[in-house]
């Protein structure tokens, strides 16, 4: 019962300490409050001196502003009467009210007008002012001094009047009364003991307001401490009655010839009687509300607090009791007590509410109890309580005892570990792990009492039972499953292994079939070798027997007719050659300018003997064809001369027409004929390989049946398209579409061919061929063209004939295929030894991978067999005739010289007839294109991406060839086949093909940037 009282007995402490501390203050902010105000009556006065000082200033510029207005004014200097200059001067007194008098004083000093009436005559002559003034151009201002007119303290201010001739005429005197002081001390509000004085240097005093006899002027030592400071400021001073006074002063008269202050001084009475007054009151007041606070602070808190918490602890005791039922009944929403109250019955509510939940819960848990052991008793599913800390099993249902043939008595007895067949350490491993939540699906063997083991699946969580953290498991039999599981596992490896064995297989077929495809590919080379090396001998010597022979004779008709069976049997083989090389991907198409028009005539040209042959009229018409493409002329001339040679083998009579036509970039070539036509079923495999019209066609008109197939994959190579329509009996249409972009650059027209016979004449050539008809065709060929001729049978005897001959040779005509050693390894030792000495290839192998190996050795130029004299000697006249200097100073070939010699220039000049721009333009595309391959060929190595480095080897074969670029052109070649076999070596071999090709930019960047390289 002793608890409200002590509250009480708390409050009111705190209450009487807040006060105390309170009234505290309140004396600490009286005393800065008295300071502070002290520091404002002192800012006061000092404000209120400097204001009258500022006054004086004022008045000081209106009368320098009035004397000067007077000097200007001519008519006041003299010849005017006196009584209008007293008018004059009296009306500017009547305005500017604050001057006391104004005068004009003559050169001796006399006032001969004056606004003031003159009781008697005057004169300033000795007055400081007024000599002053004769001297001086400016105001001048005098002291503090007594008026001669007024009688009484005045400030005078005169300025002379001057002629033009700088006369003194009259000084005008304004006359400034010390009265105005007066008034302004009035006006300052001050406390009427204020006492107003100004005083000069010397401590004398020249105006003291209010003056009087009952207080005497303050003495020059009581005013020493103001005069010895500079400037404005406020002083404590003790007066010579022994009282203090509070003292602003501030400079006046600065203009004078003496230095005054002017003072105010208040006793400091004065001041702080008002301020204690004040403050005393404002205490009284402040201590007032403070008792009166504490009073109903006390009354307020014991009906506001000390009774309600009364009311809040019996309720308190009354819920400790049970009594959730007790409320405060004090709930008011707007008192703080109330608000607590509210909450106190809230936490009653919520605690009654709880209680009935926890009632209902009790309740349904032991329901839910009821309902888990009937579950748990009678479900199918074997169920084990287990304990984690001995394995030791807690409770087993009956489906426990059915699966497991103990009974559940004995089960309850038991330890896991007796029907697990884990180790009593992995058993608590895994118990840890359930219990952690780490896992709850485990798969065990479990033994049965009847000896066997079971394949189980267990689903284990964490629960609590009474206060035990124990483990609830379900258990699944998963034997038959795991039975059938391990069938399908076999089935599934026996599939494995079958994919695997077909996979093989497949591979190994795959691996058959590409050795089937090289071998196809080798075996067509080789017969091209057997077949080309022969038929070079029959076609040399049919060509030199149909020189030398007679025209019209019978031999010589005969060796013509031998020539024209040579070269329809060198057609098939060239059909064959190109099927293969389209079959195999290996048949590449060149991007150069060309002439269309030049092209067509010479197609025409090639067809046109058999045409008259038969009878059939040649037509052509050209629309709008550019002067020059950007294409390969020879494969586009090859599918046009084969549409041209069908459209005359299978017409009779009438005409073959060539229609051209350029339009929107596409260039268009249709041959037309008046044949036998082509039935519509017969269209549809007309271009397969090997296929005609019909099985008489063959008979009838022979032929193989590549040359439509091989003419459409051109096209589509190309990037165009080759149709065909046709109606039978009436005639066919062949329909040629190119993509071909105009060149701005013309090609060069072909040199006429010259006269046969002395077009060789002063070389001396070098023949290394081992076959002695091929050394007798070419033997006949050359000496026929006056060439001097030299033969050998291997590249090594070639090699000593170079080193002991007596003169240089012009050129070596260099065999592929020779005993001892080959032409390829002649040509790379000789480029080394004579750099400057041509070499020309000759081979039987017509593959392009055998052309390339021939230039990247170092070869200039390669010639097929069977050779075609006029080829051969159009070839040796641009090589050896055409090239300026001598072989001997031509620069290196070899790849391994300087970077300038990383392109054959010399070589190249020759293949694109020395026209430099041409040159420069492939240059140009090159490095637009290709420059980045080198980046890209090192990201392929790296990535193992040998189809994509296959694939840019490839092109750069390409380029690189028709750049006479040797050392790439070889690693590009290659490049290729290594890529091509997957070769683990591609990847260093694109490396090293990557530097190449940076050499290659390198010295194509230095040729367009006008760096020294041979044309």
């Amino acid at each position: 019962m002793t608890k409200p009282f002590g509250l009480r007995t708390l409050i009111v402490s705190a209450l009487v300490l807040v006060c105390a501390v309170a009234a505290g203050l309140i004396a600490w902010r009286t005393y800065g409050e008295k300071n502070l105000r002290m520091r404002l009556a002192e800012e006061q006065l000092l404000h209120t001196v400097q204001a009258i000082s500022l006054q004086q200033r004022a008045i000081e510029a209106r009368a320098e502003a009035l004397l000067t207005s007077l000097t200007i004014r001519a008519e006041l200097h003299g010849g005017t009467s006196v009584e209008h200059c007293n008018k004059t001067l009296s009306d500017i007194r009547n305005v500017e009210s604050g001057f006391l008098n104004i005068t004009r004083t003559l050169p001796d000093g006399s006032v001969d007008c004056s606004a003031v009436p003159l009781k008697s005559a005057v004169n300033n002559s000795d007055r400081a002012y007024f000599r002053q003034a004769l001297k001086s151009d400016r105001m001048v201002v005098s002291d503090v001094t007594i008026g001669k007119i007024v009688s009484k303290p005045v400030i005078i201010f005169a300025k002379a009047a001057r002629d033009e001739r700088d006369r003194v005429n009259a000084v005008f005197v304004f006359v400034l009364s010390m009265d105005w002081l007066s008034e302004e001390l009035k006006k300052s509000r001050l406390p009427a003991a204020a006492n107003l004085i100004v005083v000069d240097q010397s401590g004398k005093v020249a105006v003291d307001i209010p003056g009087g006899s009952d207080r005497p002027r303050p003495s020059a030592a009581m005013l020493r401490p103001i005069l010895d400071t500079a400037g404005s400021g406020v002083l404590s001073l003790t007066a010579d009655d022994g009282s203090t006074r509070i003292v602003g002063h501030t400079p006046l008269l600065e203009s004078s010839p003496n230095r005054f202050l002017l003072a105010i001084s208040l006793p400091s009475e004065a001041i702080q009687a008002p301020i204690d007054r004040m403050l005393v009151r404002d205490l009284l007041i402040a201590l007032t509300a403070l008792l009166l606070a504490l009073l109903v602070s006390l009354r307020v808190i014991g009906r506001e607090v000390v009774a309600p918490m009364q009311r809040l602890s019996e309720m308190a005791n009354r819920i400790a009791r049970g009594e959730f039922g007790a409320r405060s009944g004090l709930a008011r929403a707007n008192s703080d007590v109330g608000l607590l109250a509210a909450t106190f019955d809230s936490m009653a509510a919520s605690l009654e509410e709880r209680q009935d939940k926890l009632d209902q819960a009790i309740k349904a848990l032991a329901e839910s109890e009821a309902r888990y052991r009937h579950t748990f008793e009678n479900s199918y599913s074997i169920m084990f309580i287990v304990d984690p800390t001995d394995g030791r099993i807690v409770d087993a249902n009956v489906a426990a005892s059915r699966f497991y043939g103990w009974t559940v008595a004995q089960l309850r007895t038991m330890l896991v570990s007796q029907i697990n067949t884990l180790t009593e350490e992995e058993i608590a491993v895994e118990m840890q792990r359930a219990k952690r939540l780490e896992k709850s699906c485990f798969e065990f063997r479990h033994r049965l009492a009847d000896g066997s083991v079971r394949t189980v699946e267990t689903y284990t969580s964490p629960i609590t039972i009474d206060n035990r953290d124990l483990l609830y498991s379900i258990i699944h039999d998963v034997s038959e499953r795991k039975q059938l599981e391990a069938e399908l596992l076999a089935h599934r490896n026996h599939l494995e292994n079958l994919v695997r064995s077909r996979t093989e297989e497949l591979n190994q077929a795959k691996d058959n079939a590409e050795h089937a495809n090289r071998a196809k590919s080798q075996f067509l080379a080789n017969m091209s070798h057997e077949i080309r090396t022969p038929l070079h001998g029959v076609l040399g010597l049919a060509q030199v027997g149909f020189r030398d022979t007679p025209p019209g004779s019978r031999t010589h008709e005969t060796f013509a007719r031998i020539l024209d069976s040579a070269n329809i049997l060198l057609a098939v083989i060239n059909d064959i050659l190109d099927f293969s090389k389209i079959e195999s991907g290996k048949l590449d198409v060149e991007a150069i300018p060309f002439a269309p028009e030049r092209m067509i005539d010479e197609s025409l040209r090639q067809v046109r003997a058999l045409a008259d042959g038969k009878g059939i009229a040649l037509a052509v018409d050209r629309q709008c064809l550019p002067a020059a493409c950007v294409g390969d002329p020879v494969r586009i001339g090859q599918i046009i001369l084969n549409l041209l040679s069908n459209a005359i083998k299978f017409t009779g009579a009438g005409e073959v027409r060539l229609s051209a036509a350029w339009q929107d970039g596409e260039l268009s070539i249709a041959v037309s004929d008046t044949g036998i036509g082509i039935e519509a079923q017969a269209l549809q495999r007309l271009f397969q390989p090997f296929e005609q019209a019909d099985n008489s066609t063959t008979r009838k008109f022979g032929g193989t049946g590549l040359g439509l197939a091989i003419s459409r994959r051109l096209a589509e190579i190309m990037g165009g398209t080759l149709a065909a329509s046709s109606t039978p009996g009436r005639g066919s249409t062949f329909t040629l579409r190119l993509p071909l972009a105009a060149s701005a650059e013309l090609p060069a027209a072909p040199e006429p061919e010259a006269a046969a016979g002395g077009r060789l004449a002063g070389l001396r050539l070098l023949i290394a061929e081992d076959n002695t008809i091929n050394q007798i065709v070419l033997t006949e060929m050359l000496r026929g063209e006056d060439a001097e001729i030299h033969i050998v049978d291997n590249g090594r005897a070639a090699i000593e004939a170079i080193e002991n001959a007596s003169e240089p040779f012009s050129a070596i005509l260099m065999d592929v295929q020779m005993p001892e050693m080959d032409g390829i390894e002649a040509t790379l030792l000789l480029r080394q030894r004579h750099p400057g000495l041509r070499i020309i290839g000759q081979t039987a192998h017509a593959l392009r991978d055998e052309q390339e190996r021939c230039l990247a050795a170092g070869m200039v130029a390669v010639i097929s067999k069977p050779i075609d004299v006029n080829n051969l000697i159009r070839t040796l006249r641009q090589i050896l005739l055409d090239t300026p200097g001598t072989p001997d100073e031509a620069p290196p070939a070899s790849v391994d010289q300087e970077p300038d010699c990383i392109v054959d220039w010399p070589a190249l000049a020759v293949r694109y007839q020395h026209q430099p721009a041409f040159v420069d333009r492939l240059a140009t595309i090159f490095l637009s294109s290709h420059a980045g391959d080198a980046a890209r060929l090192r990201q392929l190595a790296d990535a193992g991406d040998l189809d994509g480095i296959e694939k840019i080897a490839h092109t750069l074969k390409g380029v690189a060839g028709n750049l006479v670029a040797r050392e790439s052109l070889r690693l590009a070649t290659q490049l290729t086949q290594l890529a091509r076999q997957h070769d683990p070596a591609a990847g260093e071999s694109a490396r090293t093909l990557a530097d190449a090709i940076e050499r290659l930019v390198d010295c194509l960047r230095r040729r367009l940037a006008g760096e020294s390289t041979p044309d």
